[in-house]
């Protein structure tokens, strides 16, 4: 190739073979085949670039929340033991259905229930009602909250019905979990109580849905100690290796145990005999207590008619709760702490106390109980039963818990003294008309007329 002036043109043209030109072409296409290629990676790496670096914290944090789930471990409750160290509530494990009322939709629900009710041979109407009272409020609305328990309690035969039916329904689960057992049921309900689900209000304070929080008796009074401290759980899996590890950011902590004064033969004991005393007076209801006089300790507590705690335990049904509820005998109502009535016989211990105190009377002073007594105002006083006691003294008169006696003990401190309001101080002294303080939740205060 070589190089020649053209004057007319005044211009230099190339003056070469038609090979050398075509090499020249050829490498004019060679540059532009590497700057496409150079652009088509310039794009994968300012794409890379965005995603690892500008994006890659965002997307990070994305994929850990995708990849982690945090749950909660439910510690075993304390128990509960007598003075004697014998156990009146401990923990069994037991098969539990529940559902989750926010993975079910509203409009599946019975249809729901109707299919567990038919893998338990049980009533499929018994079971929605149990389900509709416990996920929706008095005003229909539906309860915030993780879970409903149906049953509690489940056999053997009913876990493995339920085990092929379940996994297939939205919203059913069944798991192990401990349920709580009373051993002395009908003899010591009022006294310990039982335990139940957490309320919507439960949950709101922090209580974690799956606990078993106490309702009534000395499990609600001593909860938060019972229940112990709820542990957390955390599972993660790797976004490459898709390895799960799980590890406790926050451990258990077991429910402290509770140890009473009462005893549970004394419990007994006490239970028997009023049961046998109402039936021979044919009466239907009785509260009695037994106490250490000198330190103030609860032996036994006893109030009739009672029930079985365990009905609680497992998961009342509807039927059964109604049935306690609606019983004119209302043997839900511990009748040691809740009744509001006027001091009967106790102001005998008031009289005899204020009498002694006051020297109107002494040990030995003695009254006549004949029968009845006549008042001013045309009233007749009698013994119970109008039975002849003759002349007792103040611990005869506790003894045989003579009316007449105390009655003119009364008159005594009314002359000699300032009258009712000598009584009422005494009685206000012994805590009449007060709550006693005792660690047991709903306790009311007696009834007492007052001067004032």
């Amino acid at each position: 190739m070589h190089l020649r002036t053209n004057p007319k043109r005044n211009r230099i043209d190339f003056v070469g073979s038609a090979s050398a030109q075509g090499r020249i072409d050829f490498s004019w296409r060679y540059v532009g085949v590497y700057l496409l290629i150079l652009g088509i990676f310039s794009f994968l790496f300012l794409n890379l670039f965005s995603l690892q670096i500008i994006e890659g914290g965002e997307n990070l944090l994305v994929a850990t929340k995708i990849n982690q789930s945090t749950s909660r471990i439910v510690p075993p409750r304390g128990l509960i033991f007598d003075a004697q160290g014998n156990r009146l509530a401990y923990n069994l494990p037991s098969y539990s259905l529940f559902i989750k009322p926010g993975e079910l939709e509203q409009d599946r629900e019975e249809e729901l229930l109707q299919i567990l009710a038919a893998g338990m041979n049980e009533p499929a109407d018994e079971l929605l009602a149990t389900y509709r009272s416990k996920a929706y409020s008095e005003d229909g609305k539906k309860k915030q909250q993780d879970r409903v328990t149906l049953k509690s309690n489940l056999d053997f035969d009913q876990y493995l019905a339920l085990s092929t039916v379940v996994p297939q329904q939205k919203g059913a689960y069944i798991n192990v979990e401990p349920e709580r057992e009373y051993p002395e049921r009908h003899y010591f309900s009022h006294l310990i109580g039982y335990v139940g689900d957490p309320t919507e209000a439960d949950v709101e304070n922090g209580i974690y849905s799956e606990s078993q929080v106490g309702k009534v008796g000395l499990e609600r009074s001593y909860d938060s100690q019972l229940r112990g401290v709820e542990g957390i759980e955390v599972r993660e899996r790797g976004v490459l290796d898709e390895r799960e590890r799980t590890y406790t950011p926050q451990e258990a902590r077991f429910g402290d145990n509770l140890h009473l004064t009462a005893d549970a033969n004394w419990q007994r004991y006490l239970t028997d005999i009023m049961q046998r005393q109402l039936e021979e007076v044919e009466a239907f209801a009785s509260a009695g207590v037994i106490m250490n006089s000198r330190t103030g300790e609860v032996k036994a507590m006893v109030s009739i008619p009672s029930y079985d705690n365990n009905l609680f335990a497992e998961g009342i049904s509807a039927n059964d709760f109604g049935a306690l509820l609606n019983d004119p005998k209302t043997p839900l109502l511990d009748r040691t702490i809740g009744l509001q009535l006027p001091p009967g016989s106790i102001w005998k211990i008031i009289g005899a106390t204020a009498g002694l105190e006051e020297q109107v009377v002494s040990r030995n002073t003695e009254f006549l109980s004949n029968r009845c007594m006549e008042l001013p105002g045309d009233i007749k006083f009698c013994e119970a039963d109008s039975g002849y006691l003759g002349n007792v003294n103040v611990i005869e008169a506790i003894e045989k818990s003579s009316n007449i006696y105390f009655c003119n003990v009364a008159l005594e401190i009314n002359q000699k003294r300032n009258g009712i309001r000598t009584l009422m101080d005494y009685a206000d002294r012994f805590g009449l008309g007060q709550k006693t303080g005792i660690d047991l939740p709903a306790e009311q205060s007696g009834t007492m007329l007052h001067p004032n």
